[in-house]
C-alpha cells in the first residue's frame, strides 16, 4: 500500500471560512502519526464521498456522526474517539443540538411548532435529525408534530432554510451553531428555543485496526491537537481529544428505538 492509497477525511466541519486551519489540525495529526511509526496521506481527501471515505480499508483517519457508527460501520471501522470543542455547558467530548426558529417568529416553546415545517440535514444524522425526534416524540400525537420536512444536506442550510421562511424549525449540532456565530450573518436571524439531551461528540474512527494500532493512533490524536497553535484552535472552537468505548454511542440508538415505540417513527 502506497501513501497514495491511504485516506483522510475531516468533513463534518470543514466550513470555507475555517480550511486553513482544518488543513494545520491534518499537518499536525499527519506530524503527530508520524512519530508513532503509523504512514498517512500528506492532504485531507474532500473528493471521495465521506460514506465510501469511512468504510474503506484505507481509511487512516475520518470524522463521522455518531448515529451512522452505531447502525453501519461497527464491524467496519474502528472507533478511537471524540474531539473536545468549546461548547456552552458540555462535558469534555459531549455535544447536543440547538433546536433555532426565525428570530421573529412569535412561537417560544417546541411545543409551539406543532403543525409547522422542520428543515433537517439528513434522516441519518444524530444531531439534525434524531436529536430532535427524541426529543419531539412526546409531543406527537398520532405520530405526527410537523406538518412537512425539508432536507437540506447540511446544518448551515437548515439554518438558512428557516431564517429565509422555507422551514419553521430546525436542530442544529452545537459545533456548527457556533461556527455559524463566528462566520454566518444568518444567525443573527435566528433564535435558540430549546437544546437537545447531551451526547457523545462526533467520533474519530480509522480502518479495521487492532488495539495496539488504536492506541497509538489515539496518542497521536490527542498530541496533535495539544500541539495546534491557538490560533487555529480557537478557529476550530477543539481543545482536546477524549478516547471513547462502543458503550458511549449505545444511547444514540436506544433514544431512537424508544422515540419509534412511543409512536413517533419520523419527524415529518
Amino acid at each position: 500500500m502506497t501513501e497514495q492509497d491511504l485516506i483522510a477525511c475531516l468533513p463534518m466541519y470543514d466550513w470555507p471560512e475555517v480550511r486553513p486551519a482544518t488543513d494545520a489540525l491534518w499537518a499536525a495529526m499527519a506530524s503527530a502519526f508520524a512519530r508513532h511509526g503509523i504512514d498517512a496521506p500528506a492532504a485531507l481527501d474532500r473528493e471521495t464521498p465521506r460514506e465510501d471515505a469511512w468504510a474503506a480499508p484505507t481509511l487512516v483517519l475520518g470524522q463521522t456522526c455518531g448515529l451512522p457508527y452505531m447502525r453501519s460501520l461497527r464491524g467496519r471501522a474502528t472507533l478511537l474517539g471524540s474531539p473536545i470543542y468549546d461548547l456552552p455547558d458540555a462535558e469534555p467530548g459531549d455535544y447536543y443540538s440547538v433546536i433555532v426558529a426565525r428570530a421573529d417568529d412569535p412561537a417560544a416553546t417546541l411545543a409551539d411548532f406543532r403543525g409547522r415545517q422542520v428543515a433537517f440535514n439528513g434522516a441519518d444524522s444524530q444531531s439534525g435529525y434524531a436529536a430532535l425526534q427524541v426529543v419531539v416524540a412526546p409531543l406527537a400525537e398520532n405520530g405526527q408534530f410537523f406538518s412537512a420536512g425539508l432536507t437540506t444536506g447540511t446544518h448551515r442550510r437548515s439554518a438558512a432554510a428557516v431564517a429565509e421562511g422555507r422551514a419553521d424549525i430546525a436542530a442544529l449540532d452545537a459545533v456548527s451553531w457556533q461556527l455559524l456565530l463566528d462566520h454566518d450573518s444568518v444567525a443573527g436571524g435566528l433564535k435558540i428555543i430549546a437544546t437537545t439531551p447531551m451526547s457523545p461528540g462526533l467520533p474519530y474512527i480509522t480502518s479495521l485496526a487492532g488495539a495496539s494500532r488504536q492506541a497509538a493512533l489515539n496518542a497521536a490524536l490527542a498530541e496533535a491537537i495539544d500541539d495546534l497553535d491557538p490560533a487555529n484552535r480557537r478557529a476550530l472552537r477543539i481543545e482536546g481529544f477524549r478516547p471513547r468505548a462502543e458503550q458511549d454511542y449505545a444511547i444514540l440508538p436506544e433514544r431512537l428505538v424508544a422515540a419509534v415505540k412511543s409512536g413517533y417513527p419520523a419527524l415529518s
